[in-house]
């Protein structure tokens, strides 16, 4: 594994959350759960590097990112493609997507990641919460673009402890 320094990133993180998906995961007791996500943040916030994730209410993996301190966001190589897709189809509730026989964890002190990766964040949350509709700004086009039938995305910020590349 070879950890890196944010400033060492070799990307462009619009087109990394642009054109790419990645999975978050978190752990909940001795389980872990994770979806792929679609929509994220990488930066500066309170003299902080962060990342940021939206990850709907809905998803089985919310439950494990409310629990748990500390998330992994992973983004994998092309070879898991169809992974990605399974996990952002499939429901921890209704699968146990633990045992994914080309999806093999790699415990971390902090987090969960797999094989296959080629950048992984280690994140130490520091902020959840929700969008809520009273806060879109003159934007009632993106609220009834993306929430008309569904609780709007939870927010989960967190500081990067760790970078893995490979």
């Amino acid at each position: 594994m070879n950890q890196i320094k944010p400033e060492q990133l070799d990307f462009n993180p619009f087109d990394k959350f642009g054109n790419q998906t990645a999975l978050v995961c978190a752990r909940k007791d001795d389980k872990y759960n994770m979806c792929t996500i679609a929509w994220g943040t990488i930066g500066k916030l309170w003299s902080k590097n962060v990342a940021i994730v939206y990850v709907k209410p809905i998803r089985f993996t919310d439950r494990f990112l409310k629990a748990d301190d500390y998330f992994t966001i992973t983004f994998l190589n092309d070879e898991h493609k169809n992974d990605l897709i399974y996990c952002g189809t499939k429901s921890g509730k209704h699968v146990n997507k633990m045992n994914i026989p080309t999806l093999r964890p790699i415990k971390l002190e902090n987090g969960i990641t797999f094989e296959g990766y080629e950048t992984v964040f280690v994140l130490k949350k520091i902020y959840a919460g929700k969008f809520k509709k009273a806060n879109f700004h003159k934007s009632d086009e993106i609220y009834n673009h993306y929430y008309s039938s569904e609780r709007p995305h939870n927010v989960y910020i967190g500081e990067i402890v760790d970078i893995i590349q490979k």
